[in-house]
């Protein structure tokens, strides 16, 4: 599969998996001086499908919820793909 993803309504590239948005948008987060007080909007649209998942989230909570690609993949399922 292919996923488009967009961080802060900027797109930033094409990625053939979920881990490589997941270390994208982790790396987004590091960025930020306190990471757990910044906070992102990101969008991951399946370019297969068409489906996408809109997040916006505090650094707390991405690292609560994501704390690496496997929980990522089941936050997205829970979360729900539109």
């Amino acid at each position: 599969m292919t996923y488009r993803l967009s961080i802060g309504g900027k797109y930033v590239g094409d990625m053939p998996t979920l881990e490589g948005c997941w270390a994208s948008i982790d790396a987004a987060y590091g960025h930020f001086e306190d990471r757990y007080s910044g906070g992102l909007r990101f969008r991951i649209t399946d370019k297969i499908t068409g489906r996408s998942v809109r997040e916006a989230m505090v650094g707390g909570i991405w690292d609560a919820c994501c704390e690496d690609a496997r929980a990522f993949q089941m936050y997205l399922s829970i979360g729900g793909w539109h």
